[in-house]
């Protein structure tokens, strides 16, 4: 069975629309210029919002080190990152 993870998430409202349509996972954007960024607070109230009801996802875009650090702190089930420099910058992501 294929699993679907919807993004762009944004109030425990939508998190609930989501989950009830069959959400496998949650995808909270955390990247200022994006219409869909949250918050890190934001993200941590939607995390535990969930409930592990669905997995959850944190999509970053070339994260600065403290921005792992503090998603690192919060319960998701994965961090999805995108646009990394090199390889080097992943491994060093990696060493936090």
């Amino acid at each position: 069975m294929a699993k679907v993870k919807i993004c762009g998430l944004k109030t425990p409202q939508m998190v609930d629309v989501a989950i009830d349509a069959g959400a496998s996972m949650i995808g909270l954007v955390h990247f200022v210029p994006s219409p869909r960024h949250v918050a890190i607070t934001t993200m941590r109230e939607l995390v535990a919002h969930v409930n592990h009801r669905a997995q959850t996802v944190a999509v970053v875009v070339n994260p600065t080190d403290d921005e792992i650090l503090a998603l690192s702190h919060i319960s998701f089930d994965f961090i999805q990152i995108h646009k990394l420099p090199s390889l080097a910058r992943l491994n060093q992501l990696k060493m936090l």
